[in-house]
């Protein structure tokens, strides 16, 4: 407790620990009382003193001085062979105007922190943030209190991951979303979702297409897919209506669903985003995650937990595009594709996007619905289907049903999100 006098009165400060609750007028006497005390320790007084008196003096007794006011406490008897007292003025303290007690009351509960929203989303690169693989966790909750996430085999060898200080933005979709068309912008479908934590707002296209507005919406599978969209109109409480969609953006095209329906989980992406630490060895191992609030056990009321087995989808090839077919006169038929780059596709002026892989390999696979009748390797761009191996693959009859598949590998993932055609 510090208390400092009026300055109408003089000046001074004191500090006292008091290790008790007790009101506001006790507090302020107790002060006042210190201060008092405080200043008439300065006054200090040396009397010269008989032998008699010397000897009846005992430290701590209060005496009266002829010619000083007040009364003196003795802090020291000398009897020397001069003898004389050590005095100090005693504090005449007078209580200052009475404050009524605050009433007791009892604090207002506490309010208890729940389980967070907790998702881990394994994505293709991010803009500015192409070379961090780990999968990122989007913790939401209210009340917030900073979260520590944690994994490992199973719930007696969990290892602290990463400190999740801040809310993510998540919410869900409120209305179904159906599969859409890639590499281009929507303009006829429509998406509603409601998002808690960040305000949605309509971008411009070239800022769109430099990263913003763009979600992250989590298929029936499991996987997300990355959704940008150009115009956001609000419609209620954390409600919007989101058009100019962008569908599979940054290599997510492998998490389109044929139907997302309403419900599905959706997290605002941005570089504020915490992601978690993995080791390359733990790729693919199936762990335990828990969410659970920063500084105590990976357990408790406030904690949530899930399953999640990292795949490290940043190293993932992207599909092949533009995929084509054409048949020659000798019956032969032409495979042709171009290849997509994860990082640095966005040079309009070099010839071809970078590689993002040690070496070029493509596999070509000859489908009859979930049947593989055929399977290559190549190191190029293009595939030649000879006349005498689709003879040899399937009947003339049947070639209505057939589909060529392509995707690229890769030597740190394997093969990447494949791109099909039909044959005819």
């Amino acid at each position: 407790m510090l208390y400092r006098r009026d300055p109408s009165s003089g000046t001074g400060s004191s500090d006292m620990d008091l290790p008790m609750v007790i009101s506001e007028a006790v507090a302020l006497s107790t002060a006042r009382r210190a201060l008092a005390n405080l200043e008439a320790d300065r006054d200090h007084l040396t009397v010269p003193v008989g032998p008699l008196l010397a000897v009846k003096a005992e430290p701590g007794d209060v005496v009266a001085v002829e010619g000083f006011e007040g009364t003196w406490r003795i802090n020291r008897v000398n009897g020397d062979e001069q003898p004389r007292l050590d005095l100090t003025r005693v504090a005449t303290f007078v209580d200052g105007p009475t404050h009524e007690d605050t009433p007791w009351q009892v604090s207002a509960p506490l309010q208890r922190a729940a389980p967070p929203i907790f998702h881990l989303l394994d994505l293709p690169p991010l803009n500015g943030q192409e070379t961090d693989l780990r999968p990122i966790a989007a913790l939401a909750g209210e009340p917030w209190r900073t979260m520590e996430v944690w994994a490992g085999a199973s719930a007696q060898a969990l290892v602290s991951r990463g400190i999740i200080d801040r809310s993510a933005p998540v919410g869900q979709t409120l209305t179904a979303l159906a599969r859409g068309a890639l590499h281009r912008i929507d303009r006829a479908a429509q998406l509603s979702v409601q998002i808690e934590g960040e305000a949605l707002q309509s971008r411009s296209l070239i800022e769109v297409l430099a990263g913003a507005n763009s979600l992250a919406i989590q298929s029936a599978s499991g996987d997300w897919e990355i959704v940008q969209f150009l115009n956001a109109t609000l419609v209620g409480a954390s409600s919007y209506v989101l058009s100019g969609l962008m569908r599979g953006q940054g290599g997510s095209d492998g998490a389109m669903a044929d139907l997302t329906p309403a419900g599905a989980a959706v997290v605002a992406l941005s570089a504020d985003l915490t992601r978690v630490g993995l080791s390359r060895s733990e790729r693919g191992l199936p762990l335990v995650w828990r969410a659970a609030l920063a500084g105590g056990p990976a357990s408790g009321e406030a904690m949530s937990e899930t399953a999640f087995s990292w795949q490290g989808l940043a190293e993932r090839p992207w599909s092949p595009c533009h995929l084509k077919v054409t048949q020659a006169s000798s019956g032969a038929v032409q495979v042709r594709w171009l290849r997509r780059t994860r990082v640095g596709g966005d040079d309009w002026g070099s010839v071809e996007v970078p590689l993002s892989e040690a070496r070029e390999v493509y596999r070509v696979e000859v489908l009859k619905g979930s049947a593989v009748l055929r399977s290559a390797q190549v190191d190029q761009s293009q595939w030649l289907y000879s006349a005498i191996d689709q003879l040899a693959d399937f009947a003339a009859n049947e070639r209505s049903l057939i589909q060529i598949r392509v995707s690229q590998g890769s030597d740190s993932y394997g093969w990447g999100v494949p791109t099909q055609i039909n044959l005819l």
